[in-house]
């Protein structure tokens, strides 16, 4: 169970509000909504055409799908994943006090994903181009674009977007763009319900509004990003049980609206008992990702990956680096066993939650190594065993 302190400080001004009602609890739901009590639904799209779930299964295959357990952090929030067209590299939103993007990569697609890294930009949602060069920050009741010259560097040069909307919302969450920039959906929270819009761009930073999607009756959308083609909009629907699984939407061509009759859950991923949002497509739909909870609650999201057509490698698959680590928690000490004497050098690293590298030993020919670790601070770290073209990742703490 993830720690909903971690959100105490976000919490504190809407408490106060509905300090003198025990009955109503602040709490936030897995897009980052405050909501005033527990049993509180969805803020939901408007919705206008009946179907049953039996009916809306989709054509749409995964072949193979995992938590990305290397990158999800158990004491804090993952959410709002986007994956770059190749599908090798990962941007999400990560929250420990307030939340913020997070990077990861992998060297090929069958590979494990890197310690996560800060990259310095605040935001509940982001959205990236396809070159990765433009960065879509929502911030709030604000939508703020970035930009950088190369992918090593830096985003930078924030400017405030305009979104003229027929109504106000409170704030904005999954942003995705059609090919040429030219459309924008976004998903917009008003007090009690959310609506998902399609806009068009009348400048750079200015889009004006188009239309409001639709959903079918008796269901509901607080999540969706449109595919790399701009034909397929991926989204996540509320099933009879009121718990949200990953569905498709469809249209011919950019031109065209999306077809409501065209709405299909992925079979593959239908799951009654978690909550699974915030899907995000690469190029072809080749690689998904996106979230699942086991309730309605921000603090519990974690990042999950879906194959259309390659095969997902779970990180214990390199379990020949892996033995045991122990004390974990540890204070001064930590012991590595592997099930084998590792017959050439073997590096380990250790990094802060932040992707700091704090520790980096070479490990020769043994079967075991003692780390001392007592210059390192109390708190969560990623360790990482690279040995030649074998990885193995995990998580620690330390414990003072």
């Amino acid at each position: 169970m993830k720690k909903l302190l971690l959100f105490y400080s976000l919490f504190n001004c809407s408490a106060n509000l509905f300090a003198n009602d025990p009955a109503i609890i602040p709490v936030m739901n897995i897009n980052g909504i405050v909501e005033l009590n527990s049993n509180t639904q969805f803020p939901k799209c408007k919705i206008n055409a009946p179907y049953n779930l039996n009916n809306l299964l989709s054509v749409v295959t995964f072949d193979s799908l995992r938590s990305i357990d290397e990158v999800n952090d158990l004491t804090s929030t993952d959410a709002f994943p986007w994956i770059s067209l190749d599908g090798l590299r990962l941007y999400f939103t990560h929250q420990t006090l307030s939340p913020g993007l997070f990077y990861s990569e992998r060297l090929s697609i069958n590979g494990i994903w890197s310690v996560p890294v800060s990259l310095g930009v605040s935001g509940s949602s982001f959205t990236l181009s396809r070159n990765e060069l433009e960065l879509f920050s929502c911030e709030g009741p604000d939508i703020v674009h970035y930009s950088r010259p190369n992918l090593s560097s830096p985003f930078i040069n924030p400017q405030q977007m305009t979104l003229n909307l027929p109504q106000i919302p409170n704030l904005y969450r999954s942003v995705s763009f059609d090919p040429s920039g030219a459309q924008m959906f976004v998903y917009a929270y008003y007090t009690g319900y959310t609506k998902a819009f399609e806009l068009t761009r009348a400048s750079q930073l200015v889009y004006n509004y188009t239309r409001e999607l639709t959903f079918p009756t008796w269901y509901s959308s607080s999540s969706g990003r449109l595919s790399v083609d701009g034909l397929v909009f991926y989204l996540a629907l509320n099933d009879t049980n009121d718990i949200f699984n990953l569905a498709t939407m469809e249209r011919v061509s950019p031109f065209d609206t999306f077809n409501v009759a065209s709405t299909q859950f992925i079979p593959e991923l239908i799951d009654s008992t978690l909550w699974t949002s915030h899907p995000c497509a690469s190029q072809n739909d080749e690689w998904l990702v996106f979230t699942r909870a086991i309730s309605n609650t921000w603090s519990e999201t974690n990042l999950y990956i879906a194959s259309k057509t390659g095969v997902i490698n779970s990180v214990s698959d390199n379990m020949k680096l892996h033995g045991s680590v122990y004390p974990n928690p540890a204070n001064d000490v930590l012991n590595f066993t592997f099930s084998t004497i590792l017959d050439h050098s073997t590096i380990l690293n250790i990094y802060s939650i932040d992707g700091k590298l704090c520790i980096s030993e070479s490990i020769n020919a043994a079967n075991q190594a003692v780390i001392d670790v007592s210059e390192l601070n109390s708190g969560l770290y990623f360790y990482s065993l690279n040995s030649g073209n074998e990885v193995y990742q995990d998580k620690l703490i330390i414990q003072k």
